[in-house]
């Protein structure tokens, strides 16, 4: 299978539009999978420690199966993600894992953020720095990334994960389900991450059934 990485996604990576372009390690664009019979497959688990981890299909080239196409929209990416330029590759990655591969929907999907490089802040020490809620502007800076994501692939719907997310609006179906990383601050995180992909079959399932004739 061929890959590619679009011009858009070539500009995004020098982007400075905010001041989070000077604290960056990585800008972290998207990664892509598919959830079929229960498994989970995420393309960028093998391209986690490369230098240029952003390699993506060309649209259109993993709809090898049928199923619905969905973009997750999450908020930021975290400290792992900003080394790795993968998103969801962290502790809340792994936690957005376990809801996917509980799925018993089988659908194609990518996952990128509204922010696509880390905010963070100085922590408890002076040492430490800790992520932080993306301001208005940081996330205004980068809107017009999606825009283009949304524009150059055909979506049939958009996850929000999250309240950060919605603020990307969309003529697309839509849903929102909980940011995985509060699902990591629950104490029953199962029964959390049991409910999140219940939800998901169901988004899914109504992506899938045929539309009325308008």
């Amino acid at each position: 299978m061929s890959c590619r990485v679009s011009n858009s996604e070539k500009e995004w990576r020098g982007c400075t539009r905010c001041l989070l372009s000077e604290s960056r390690r990585r800008v972290t664009l998207r990664d892509w999978g598919r959830v079929r019979n229960g498994a989970l497959d995420r393309r960028g688990r093998s391209l986690y420690w490369n230098r240029e981890p952003s390699e993506y299909p060309e649209p259109g080239l993993i709809l090898l199966e049928r199923g619905p196409f969905i973009l997750f929209l999450g908020e930021a990416p975290g400290e792992q993600e900003d080394v790795t330029g993968v998103p969801f590759c962290g502790p809340a990655g792994r936690i957005f894992n376990l809801c996917l591969s509980r799925c018993t929907t089988s659908f194609h999907f990518e996952v990128t953020n509204v922010v696509a490089c880390r905010p963070m802040k100085w922590g408890k020490s002076e040492l430490s720095v800790v992520n932080r809620t993306p301001t208005q502007k940081e996330i205004d800076s980068c809107l017009p990334r999606i825009q283009q994501l949304t524009s150059e692939v055909k979506y049939d719907g958009i996850v929000y994960l999250g309240k950060i997310a919605l603020n990307y609006p969309t003529s697309l179906p839509s849903v929102q389900l909980p940011h995985p990383s509060s699902i990591l601050r629950m104490e029953y995180k199962w029964h959390d991450i049991k409910q999140f992909a219940l939800k998901l079959d169901r988004y899914v399932s109504s992506l899938t059934k045929p539309r009325k004739p308008s």
